[in-house]
């Protein structure tokens, strides 16, 4: 099955594979969602991420978690940077299913090349891929952006050594909504630092350029020992 979705800027109708497509379309998988190839009627390529219909008990929780991504999105779109994944646009889809398209980057995140070469990375590399990490959180930061879950499951490097960052925890905080939390917690826990790991119910956590910072470090110890600390 397809379904057209349309980009405003460009009046460009997107097909994508359902689920139920070819399974060489699917090229990424994580806990909330799927990722797959996707194409245009004007042979570009394309990356999309189906997040999974939520399910939710108070419906106006959902809508605000959405309306509070959509508005974070909007900013992504217009960001342009060689170490940053291009935005595209977003889609509502059947059932509260959230779609989130993206340029196809042609390579492989950090884990999984350590994972194929069954080694962390030398300092040499660690150092080339931090240079270009922390170009990109820079331009965020001055942008008044914050990515919320640096790790390297969400740092491609492109055939061409290329680094680019990728995910920005985009769809957690509705998946989070609809669960019930009282607070959102977007990133990935050996990542977070301690005030985001605070368990208090009146505040939601605030993420902050420190935030990413930390993680980043906490990133740096990954690529050099194949293991988050």
């Amino acid at each position: 099955s397809s379904h057209v979705f349309l980009l405003p800027e460009l009046r460009l109708p997107w097909t994508r594979a359902s689920a139920a497509g070819p399974s060489s379309l699917t090229i990424g998988e994580g806990g909330f969602g799927k990722v797959y190839k996707a194409f245009t009627d004007r042979q570009q390529t394309v990356a999309v991420k189906i997040v999974e219909p939520v399910r939710c008990s108070d419906p106006s929780k959902l809508e605000m978690a959405v309306e509070q991504e959509r508005r974070g999105f909007e900013i992504l779109v217009r960001i342009r940077h060689r170490n940053i994944v291009q935005f595209l646009k977003t889609e509502r889809s059947a059932e509260n299913g959230f779609c989130i398209f993206t340029e196809l980057i042609a390579g492989c995140s950090l884990l999984d090349l350590m994972n194929r070469l069954n080694k962390p990375f030398d300092e040499p590399a660690v150092r080339r891929f931090s240079h270009q990490i922390c170009r990109a959180l820079n331009f965020l930061h001055c942008e008044h952006i914050v990515h919320r879950d640096i790790k390297c499951s969400n740092i491609m490097l492109t055939h061409e050594s290329v680094i680019k960052l990728i995910d920005f925890g985009l769809a957690k905080e509705i998946v989070s909504a609809a669960q019930g939390a009282a607070t959102y917690t977007l990133g990935t826990v050996h990542f977070m630092a301690a005030e985001l790991l605070l368990d208090d119910e009146n505040d939601r956590l605030v993420y902050t350029p420190k935030t990413d910072v930390w993680a980043f470090g906490c990133t740096v110890f990954e690529m050099l020992e194949r293991r988050p600390p």
